[in-house]
């Protein structure tokens, strides 16, 4: 699916690829090690594919597009790099994490390294607009996992910080990709706001979808089930049925606010099974088409071409996949 929706910037796609891996590489052999660790788990690249496609939507795909797009992956690498160190996660796509293989120092460096690499980049982009949307980017993103964190294991969280969170960490930076495409272009700043809310509205939809699979044993996300749950996250779905008013949800409430030991894995299963008949993972499903449709409407303004298309295949792409 992913390599037909492609096909309108398909040499391009190729373009951005060989500038990554020139971007990426390194005269030191851990950091090159590394590098090449790293390109075996880039996952559907979604990310950078936005980019060309919003820029293809507007007009024409520039050298500016492709550096737009090479920095923003490397942000979403040194970002995923440091998640797992905070996460302490030994695996990431279904492969050794960077800080399994190596340790939790040469992790942060690396990260680092990468984000060194995003400083070079945006500085050769004549684009005031896209240097200061990125480097907001990195602190909203910072910001998201913070606010995650300090969360961790409050159980009274509500939807409105699940919302939140999710377009700090998540929806942002699909965001940034949509909204960088269409001004490398020559979009109007009118066309490249209309993008920045396709992509938003995409990577929420993106982000409940993720959350979803945590309630399924058979995901497909490299993941086993209930690890949001046992590192103390609440997703939508749960958020949902605590926020019932019924008995069962007063005692799963009462339970959560006042259990101070870490969750068996049976424990998260029945708590799980709860969501699901109290209807959150219904619920959750509407809200993503609820944000499917907000993004489709961004869209009005464009005339119907390939890359539209591929935009709206791509949007029912992440909310229709099984991993």
């Amino acid at each position: 699916m992913i390599q037909e929706i492609r096909k309108p910037v398909e040499k391009y796609f190729e373009q951005y690829t060989q500038a990554l891996d020139k971007a990426m590489y390194s005269d030191n052999p851990m950091l090159q090690n590394i590098a090449e660790h790293v390109k075996k788990s880039r996952g559907k690249q979604l990310r950078p594919l936005l980019v060309l496609l919003s820029a293809a939507l507007c007009g024409k795909v520039t050298e500016y597009t492709i550096s737009s797009a090479v920095s923003l992956e490397l942000l979403h690498t040194a970002s995923l790099i440091h998640d797992d160190v905070v996460d302490d996660a030994v695996e990431r796509r279904s492969q050794p994490s960077v800080k399994a293989l190596w340790n939790n120092k040469v992790a942060i460096l690396s990260g680092d390294f990468f984000l060194s690499k995003v400083l070079q980049i945006i500085s050769s982009i004549p684009y005031a607009e896209i240097i200061q949307s990125i480097g907001k980017l990195g602190a909203t993103l910072s910001e998201g996992e913070i606010e995650q964190l300090s969360f961790s294991k409050d159980f009274s969280a509500n939807q409105e910080a699940y919302f939140q969170i999710i377009k700090k960490k998540t929806a942002s930076l699909f965001s940034t990709c949509t909204y960088a495409g269409a001004l490398t272009s020559g979009a109007s700043t009118e066309l490249a706001k209309q993008l920045e809310i396709f992509g938003g509205c995409l990577g929420v939809a993106f982000q409940i979808k993720d959350d979803i699979f945590d309630y399924f044993e058979h995901n497909n996300i490299g993941k086993p089930i209930g690890n949001d749950l046992s590192e103390g996250k609440l997703t939508l779905p749960l958020i949902y049925a605590l926020s019932q008013d019924n008995d069962q949800a007063a005692q799963y409430r009462d339970f959560l606010s006042t259990n101070t030991q870490s969750l068996s894995p049976e424990k998260v299963a029945e708590i799980y099974d709860f969501a699901k008949a109290q209807g959150g993972i219904a619920y959750a499903e509407q809200m993503m088409e609820m944000y499917r449709q907000k993004a489709i409407d961004s869209l009005s303004a464009f005339e119907e071409s390939p890359m539209k298309t591929a935009m709206l295949q791509l949007l029912d792409y992440c909310i229709k996949r099984n991993y």
